[in-house]
């Protein structure tokens, strides 16, 4: 499949603040997301839901597609910015308008919860789309801001056109985790473990062959780990990968004593699978935060320690 790319946003661009799955803590920080778009000489339209309030969700399932739909439709926007995930943003997948996104690819960037909608638009539209900490977690939250390393990626995957290559060199990574070497290529896929591995058995899981699939997940003890990759696997979804790439599992620590850890039973659970896999990479629920063009071709080189983006996000 050929995937198409959105163009690269610049000053004076149009884009969208939305809240497709929690709701923020105070309408403040819908205010300071919105300010740094605008830092960036960006137009913004924020939806209407982005300060609501329901429950665990940013409004209604109507209201938070709602918000999606106009941001799709609406042909002066050129990118999709989502303050923070949580939960609901799978809730909204039958809502969306993907002829409006396949008729007019733009850019739309997320991680954690988004990542039921990463694999919608991949399955939907064959469209690049840009897993990144959130604007709240990114630029706003105390404690969670991007190291410059992992700022400076973001501006390029957003604003550039050109691929950034080796991790190990743009983000100074240099204590990967070796689980089993070699060496593959495949198209990225994949974002927060909990998350992708509910989508398995819907129209919008992307299927494995020719992929090389990033996991990550935040606050899941050990066990809950071991049934997501066992739901990957059991449905035959992660035996027809090429490569896998294990981000940080943060707040992961097992509450009983004698439980093992994520560093042990991770391994254990992969042991079978005959790909290259590569741990400790520089993403997910953490400053260090590198952000990945989803739908791009990357380079897995578990024996250099290395992930090559060899594609740009956009065009």
């Amino acid at each position: 499949m050929e995937w198409k790319h959105p163009r690269a946003l610049k000053p004076g661009d149009l884009v969208a603040l939305v809240s497709p799955s929690g709701p923020v803590a105070s309408p403040e920080i819908v205010d300071k997301c919105r300010a740094v778009l605008e830092e960036y000489g960006l137009r913004v339209w924020t939806g209407p839901s982005a300060h609501k309030f329901t429950d665990y969700l940013a409004g209604s399932d109507e209201e938070r597609a709602a918000d999606l739909n106009a941001a799709f439709r609406n042909p002066q926007v050129r990118g999709i910015f989502c303050t923070r995930g949580g939960y609901g943003a799978g809730r909204l997948l039958r809502r969306i308008d993907w002829g409006a996104l396949r008729a007019d690819p733009k850019l739309f960037a997320g991680f954690s919860d988004l990542t039921a909608v990463h694999a919608a638009i991949a399955c939907e539209c064959g469209l690049t789309s840009f897993h990144s900490a959130t604007l709240a977690s990114a630029f706003v939250n105390e404690g969670d801001k991007l190291t410059p390393e992992s700022r400076t990626v973001y501006e390029k995957q957003v604003f550039g056109t050109e691929a950034i290559g080796s991790i190990r060199t743009a983000m100074n990574w240099a204590d990967p985790w070796v689980l089993r070497g070699g060496r593959a290529e495949g198209v990225l896929v994949g974002g927060n473990l909990s998350v992708f591995a509910a989508n398995v058995g819907t129209r919008w899981m992307p299927e494995p062959d020719d992929k090389i699939v990033f996991l990550e997940d935040v606050g899941e003890e050990p066990y809950r780990l071991d049934r997501y990759v066992n739901q990957l696997d059991m449905s035959g979804w992660l035996g027809r990968v090429r490569g896998i790439i294990l981000g940080q599992f943060t707040n992961a620590e097992p509450t009983h004593p004698k439980r093992e850890k994520v560093d042990v039973v991770l391994p254990r659970l992969l042991s079978e699978l005959r790909v290259p896999i590569l741990g400790n990479f520089p993403a997910g629920h953490v400053p260090r935060h590198a952000g990945l063009p989803l739908g791009c071709r990357v380079v897995l080189d578990a024996d250099g320690g290395d992930v090559v983006l060899e594609e740009a996000l956009c065009v």
